[in-house]
C-alpha cells in the first residue's frame, strides 16, 4: 500500500509541476524518437513541388539562395532534418563565379534526399537528370559545402561577397 500512495504521490508532484512550469510560461520540450520525424521520399517531393508551383524564380533578386532558406524553413517547420548546400556551377569568362543553393532532407539514419526548389525536383545521388537539356548526375548534389541554417549560409554569402 505504501508503495502505492508513494507512486501516486510522486505522480501528482510531477503533474503539478508540469502545470505550474506551463502557468509560469516554462517551455516544456518532448522529445520523441528521430525516426518519428523522418519523412517520406514522397513527402518531401510533393513538398518541393508544391514549393515550386508558388514561388518564382527571379535572378539577382529571388534566386537559389532565397528559394532555398525558405524551403528550409518549411521543411525545418514540420520538424525535418534539414541542410543548405552550396557548390560551383561554373565560372563565366570575366572570372565570376556561378554557384548553387538547394537543400537535403534526412529521410532516414543518415539517408539524404536532395530536393531542388528552384527547379521543384527531389534527385538521388545515383540518378541521372536532365536540366536545360543537359544530362547530370545526381550526385552534384551531394558534393557541396553545407549549411545548418540560413542564418550560416547568409554569413558565409556576407564574408565571400557571393550572389
Amino acid at each position: 500500500m505504501d508503495s502505492a500512495k508513494s507512486l501516486r504521490n510522486l505522480i501528482s508532484i510531477i503533474v503539478t509541476i508540469i502545470v505550474l512550469g506551463v502557468s509560469i510560461g516554462v517551455g516544456l520540450t518532448i522529445i520523441t524518437s528521430p525516426a518519428s520525424a523522418y519523412p517520406t521520399e514522397q513527402e518531401v517531393q510533393d513538398l518541393v513541388e508544391e514549393y515550386y508551383s508558388s514561388h518564382t524564380y527571379v535572378e539577382n533578386v529571388y534566386d537559389c539562395s532565397e528559394m532555398s532558406q525558405d524551403f528550409w524553413n518549411m521543411c525545418y517547420t514540420k520538424g525535418w532534418t534539414t541542410e543548405m548546400g552550396v557548390r560551383e556551377v561554373k565560372t563565366l569568362k570575366d572570372g565570376s563565379v556561378v554557384y548553387h543553393c538547394w537543400v537535403v532532407v534526412e529521410v532516414d539514419d543518415d539517408t539524404w534526399l536532395a530536393a531542388d526548389p528552384t527547379c521543384g525536383f527531389t534527385v538521388k545521388s545515383d540518378e541521372v537528370i536532365i536540366l536545360s537539356g543537359v544530362r547530370k548526375s545526381g550526385a552534384f548534389y551531394y558534393t557541396a559545402q553545407w549549411f545548418q541554417d540560413p542564418r550560416e549560409l547568409r554569413n558565409w554569402m556576407l564574408t565571400n561577397q557571393i550572389f
